[in-house]
C-alpha cells in the first residue's frame, strides 16, 4: 500500500481538516478539504540507502510510533488528534531535552460532586479540572519569548526581564504530546 514516487514509497500518515478559518479577526465556516500528510516509510534510491540520516520504517505504525507513543491512544479519533497536533504550525523555542531542564508529568484532578464523587460528561467520561493546564518555573518561562503574535517574536522590551505568565503550548516529549497551557509558577 501507499504511493511509490520514483525510488520511495509514501503512505499515509494523517489529515489535517482546517473546518474553521479566521481571516480579518471574523470567524468565518469555510468548506475546506483536508489537507492528506504522507511519509516516506521505504526508499530503494542509493542515495537514501547510503544515507545514515535517512530513516526508513517497517511500516506506517512504526512511522507514527516514532513521532509519538500512538498505541497508548485509547481511540481511533484521539489518534487522529493527536496526529493533527504534530502538523500544527509550532514555533520551537525550548529543547525538552536539555538536561537542565526537568520535566515533571503531574497527574490530573478531576472534577467532584459535593459527596466526592467524579463528574461524569453526557458520554460518561469524567470531567478534568486541570484538563490541558500545567506549570513552568518562572526560570524556564525566562527563557520563552514574552511577546509573540501571529507566530512570530516581537521585541517590546522595556528595560527589564519580561517574560510570559501564561503560554499556550504544544509540547513533544519523550513520546508524548501534549497540547494546553503553562502557567508560571511563581512559588
Amino acid at each position: 500500500e501507499g504511493i511509490w514516487v520514483g525510488y520511495r514509497l509514501y503512505e499515509f500518515y494523517a489529515f489535517k481538516d482546517p473546518k474553521v478559518k479566521k481571516k480579518q479577526g471574523l470567524t468565518k465556516d469555510v468548506t475546506s478539504t483536508p489537507i492528506c500528510y504522507f511519509i516516506c516509510t521505504k526508499s530503494l534510491a542509493k542515495f537514501d540507502c547510503s544515507n545514515p540520516k535517512f530513516r526508513s520504517f517497517a511500516n506506517i505504525h512504526e512511522a507514527r510510533q516514532y513521532m509519538m507513543h500512538i498505541h497508548t491512544v485509547p481511540s481511533a479519533s484521539k489518534k487522529f488528534a493527536r496526529l493533527q497536533l504534530a502538523l500544527s504550525q509550532t514555533w520551537p523555542v525550548l529543547n525538552l531535552d536539555d538536561p537542565k531542564i526537568r520535566v515533571e508529568m503531574i497527574e490530573d484532578i478531576f472534577c467532584r460532586h459535593v459527596d466526592g464523587s467524579i463528574v461524569l460528561d453526557a458520554n460518561g467520561e469524567p470531567l478534568i479540572h486541570t484538563d490541558g493546564t500545567g506549570y513552568v518555573s518562572a526560570d524556564i518561562a525566562a527563557l520563552c519569548p514574552a511577546h509573540v503574535y501571529k507566530g512570530r517574536k516581537h521585541d517590546e522590551s522595556n528595560g527589564h526581564q519580561d517574560y510570559p505568565l501564561l503560554m499556550q503550548v504544544r509540547i513533544f516529549y519523550r513520546g508524548s504530546v501534549s497540547k494546553g497551557t503553562l502557567l508560571v509558577n511563581l512559588k
